[in-house]
């Protein structure tokens, strides 16, 4: 499988920063996503289109900057029109109660409550999807959030020929952006595969964790491993 990572930068700061919570002397490349307005939709289009897959695992870097009581929409695969453009959406969701990492494929929506996920802070987000079952699995730092959601998307393919867009929902193939489910904050370290990987592979999935972080030591560099479809 080829890894793509083209992007085209709408309205965001590119920088190279060296990021808390990685290993200690790493820079990475950050996407800074800014506040959306009535007219500005900051977002990065990735060029090129995702392969069928009846399975996948979804993992990035993620610090919401914004406290708003909100959706905030970090990854949207579109394919199709209206209702059915949806392939795939991965969101952070704020409520009074509760921060919930919510995600949907094939326009059917699992959602989880994540309390470990904090604003302010860089977390390691990874989200799990298979067909068999419909099985679909969050994770934040590592650790696999209350429970697991079934019945998501059964026996169903994510189709190819869609556009890649983050930080904005897409309602329409590479349009119909919303400035209440924008996200606000920094992006990092994107990793796409079309497998289902285990707690293991997660926590190598990325960069590793300082030991900074509970799980320690940190695995060296040659442990890591990077997504075969979206690699950044």
């Amino acid at each position: 499988m080829v890894r793509f990572m083209v992007f085209c930068l709408l309205a965001l700061v590119w920088s190279t920063t060296e990021i808390s919570g990685l290993r200690r002397g790493d820079f990475s490349k950050v996407v800074k996503f800014p506040v959306s307005s009535s007219s500005q939709f900051p977002r990065a289009v990735i060029s090129k289109s995702l392969p069928p897959m009846d399975e996948f695992t979804l993992c990035s870097w993620l610090k919401l900057t914004s406290s708003e009581e909100r959706e905030f929409v970090f990854f949207s695969y579109a394919v199709g029109n209206g209702g059915d453009s949806d392939e795939i959406m991965a969101s952070v969701n704020r409520t009074t109660s509760t921060t919930e990492l919510k995600i949907k494929i094939a326009n059917q929506l699992a959602r989880l409550s994540c309390a470990t996920f904090t604003v302010g802070n860089f977390h390691k987000v990874c989200i799990t999807w298979t067909s068999v079952k419909g099985r679909v699995q969050f994770y934040v730092d590592e650790d696999m959030c209350s429970a697991q959601v079934n019945g998501v998307a059964v026996g169903t393919q994510v189709r190819n020929g869609g556009t890649i867009v983050l930080g904005q929902d897409q309602d329409t193939v590479g349009g119909g952006f919303s400035s209440d489910q924008s996200y606000v904050g920094d992006l990092t370290q994107l990793n796409l595969f079309d497998e289902l990987l285990d707690q293991d592979q997660i926590r190598r999935a990325s960069t590793c964790l300082s030991k900074t972080f509970k799980y320690s030591p940190c695995c060296y560099q040659e442990d890591e491993i990077s997504g075969n479809i979206i690699s950044w």
